[in-house]
């Protein structure tokens, strides 16, 4: 993922300096780097996310055998022995989650946070809440699921 994320840096150089700007005003000159820093780093949180969004190379994740046949709450139906999976690089690419799906845009989370944060929901999208790059969700299976969401 690192290579990747590098070389984004090196493809769209139009990100260096306010990713830079955003690093200088969270370390300050003297500072040392912590956990809590990365925190308040919207911008390069965002852009690795776009990076790993853009490149996702495992087109199929969390790959589940059905032990027991199971019927989901929208009446579809898995078979004991049949195997349930999430179509990861589909969703990264799908446009109905994505603006311009296809395009490299480093801040889009960012952007889309900010608009959370200020409260600017849309009708359609009323519970969506502000994410970050170590969330492990539905919307975001980059890390794998996290349990409860089941």
């Amino acid at each position: 993922m690192t290579t990747f994320v590098i070389e984004d840096l090196c493809l769209h150089k139009d990100y260096l300096e306010p990713l830079r700007e955003e690093i200088r005003q969270v370390r300050g000159s003297e500072s040392p780097t912590s956990a809590r820093d990365v925190d308040r780093m919207p911008l390069l949180d965002s852009f690795i996310r776009e990076s790993i969004r853009m490149t996702n190379t495992d087109p199929v994740i969390m790959r589940r055998k059905a032990i027991e046949p199971h019927v989901f709450q929208d009446g579809s139906r898995v078979a004991k022995g049949d195997w349930v999976c999430v179509p990861q690089q589909a969703m990264m690419m799908d446009s109905n989650r994505y603006r311009n799906p296809h395009l490299f845009d480093g801040f889009r989370f960012a952007r889309a946070n900010e608009v959370l944060r200020r409260g600017q929901r849309s009708a359609d999208t009323p519970d969506l809440v502000e994410t970050k790059l170590s969330d492990a969700t539905y919307e975001w299976s980059a890390w794998g699921m996290d349990p409860a969401v089941w």
